[in-house]
């Protein structure tokens, strides 16, 4: 089952620079431009970052729920 603690140890486990985006645009809710100003990158990389930290997230929650599914 996914919670909070899942979720947030799932994130411990991404690059930094991903983890960072993630974080402004989902948990400060900051909007792209906002969060590439904060970051000091490009707009185009806090998109980039984001598609890739999703992608990296939902393969990290996929093992984990897999691994809980194993009797």
């Amino acid at each position: 089952m996914l919670n909070d603690h899942g979720i947030r140890e799932a994130l411990t486990k991404l690059e930094s620079e991903q983890r960072d985006v993630l974080v402004a645009l989902h948990y400060c809710r900051l909007t792209v431009a906002e969060a590439a100003v904060q970051l000091g990158i490009p707009a185009d990389s806090v998109n980039h970052r984001a598609l890739a930290a999703l992608r990296a997230l939902r393969r990290l929650l996929d093992q984990r729920s897999a691994a809980q599914s194993l009797p």
